[in-house]
């Protein structure tokens, strides 16, 4: 099989981010991506003869805090032996309910004491959230305009 470099990439950044992280990793981007732990177990196996599928390796880049081409250039770095940008600089998330929960569990340390369902439904908590903000944001935002327009 044809290795391809941007896939090279990808596997050292993701190694780089997993030594990073530490334990845990795992169920960090298995809410990050919204797969199960056992479907992050498959895709993460050493002996995995295939490659990760794209739009699985961009949700992960997200969940690990970078946008892909930022992820790719990390591993990339680290592929020639340079030293990789600081971690500290992430991209910010594509995801913003993902960078707030993340967030919030930190500030709190409850991370092991949370269940990957109880996650998922802080999750969807802070989606409606965020949705309903926009929303009123918008209105406010369009309401100004008019009487601007009068």
């Amino acid at each position: 099989m044809i290795e391809l470099k941007p896939y090279l990439y990808f596997q050292k950044a993701l190694e780089f981010w997993i030594d990073e992280t530490g334990t845990g990793y795992q169920k960090i981007l298995s809410i990050g991506t919204e797969y199960g732990k056992s479907y992050i177990s498959q895709l993460l196996n050493p002996e995995r003869k295939k490659p990760i599928p794209f739009e699985a390796q961009v949700k992960i880049a997200d969940a690990c805090g970078y946008d892909y081409l930022s992820f790719l250039q990390i591993g990339k770095q680290l592929y020639e032996g340079e030293p990789p940008q600081d971690i500290s600089q992430k991209i910010v998330s594509m995801d913003p309910a993902v960078e707030i929960l993340n967030e919030c569990i930190r500030e709190a340390g409850v991370g092991d004491q949370l269940n990957d369902r109880q996650k998922q439904a802080l999750l969807k908590i802070i989606r409606d959230e965020l949705k309903s903000a926009e929303e009123k944001a918008k209105k406010d935002i369009k309401k100004f305009l008019n009487v601007l327009r009068k």
